[in-house]
C-alpha cells in the first residue's frame, strides 16, 4: 500500500512538473504578477497560441502516429525530433517577441528556454538529460529575479521533481543531476542577460 501511495505521489509530482505544464504555470504567474491584467492576458495568450499549443499538437500528432509512447517522450532517440521541432518553434517565437518589441523581461525569459532546449538536444546524443529536472531548476533560478520566496518554493519543488523521475525509473542519477546543473547554469545566463543586456 505504501509503495502504491509513493508511486501515486511521484506520478502526481512528475505530471505537474512536466515542462509544458510547469513552464506555462510559471509564465502565467510572472505575467500576472509583473504586468497589469490586460497585458498579462495578452502575454499569456501569445505564449499559449505561439508556443504551448503547437508543442502539444506536435506531441499528440506523433503519439497518434505511434512515434511517441507518451508526453514524456522517454525514448532517447525519438526525443531528437521533439527537440528539433521545439528548437525551431522557440527560435520563431523568440524572433516574434523581439520583432514586436515585447517587454525586456519576456524577451530575456525566452532566451534561456531556447538555450536549455538547444543544449539538451546536443547532450541527448550522449545522455538522456532529465527535461523535467532541468526545466524546473531553470524556472526556479529565473524566479529569483521576480520573487525570492517563490524561487525558494520552486527549488524545493524542483528537488521533488528530480526525485520523482528517479522513483519512477524514468531517469538515472547522472541524468537527473545533469538536468539540475544545466537548469541552474542556464538560469544564471538569464540573470546576466536581464541585467547587462546582450
Amino acid at each position: 500500500m505504501k509503495i502504491k501511495a509513493e508511486r501515486f505521489v511521484s506520478h502526481a509530482i512528475s505530471s505537474i512538473g512536466h515542462p509544458i505544464l510547469l513552464g506555462s504555470l510559471a509564465a502565467i504567474y510572472v505575467n500576472f504578477r509583473e504586468f497589469d491584467t490586460e497585458k498579462a492576458w495578452q502575454l499569456t495568450l501569445t505564449l499559449l497560441i505561439g508556443c504551448v499549443l503547437p508543442i502539444i499538437g506536435f506531441l499528440i500528432y506523433k503519439m497518434r502516429k505511434g512515434d511517441y509512447e507518451n508526453f514524456d517522450v522517454s525514448n532517447q532517440k525519438k526525443r531528437n525530433s521533439l527537440y528539433i521541432f521545439s528548437i525551431l518553434l522557440l527560435a520563431l517565437f523568440m524572433g516574434y517577441l523581439f520583432l514586436v518589441n515585447s517587454t525586456w523581461l519576456i524577451k530575456c525569459g525566452i532566451i534561456p528556454v531556447f538555450l536549455l532546449t538547444l543544449s539538451s538536444y546536443f547532450i541527448n546524443k550522449k545522455i538522456k538529460v532529465s527535461l523535467h529536472t532541468s526545466f524546473s531548476f531553470l524556472l526556479a533560478t529565473m524566479m529569483i529575479q521576480v520573487e525570492t520566496s517563490a524561487a525558494f518554493t520552486m527549488y524545493l519543488f524542483a528537488i521533488l521533481i528530480g526525485y520523482s523521475r528517479l522513483h519512477l525509473k524514468r531517469h538515472s542519477i547522472p541524468e537527473v543531476a545533469l538536468g539540475a546543473i544545466l537548469g541552474v547554469g542556464i538560469g544564471f545566463v538569464f540573470h546576466f542577460i536581464y541585467r547587462f543586456g546582450i
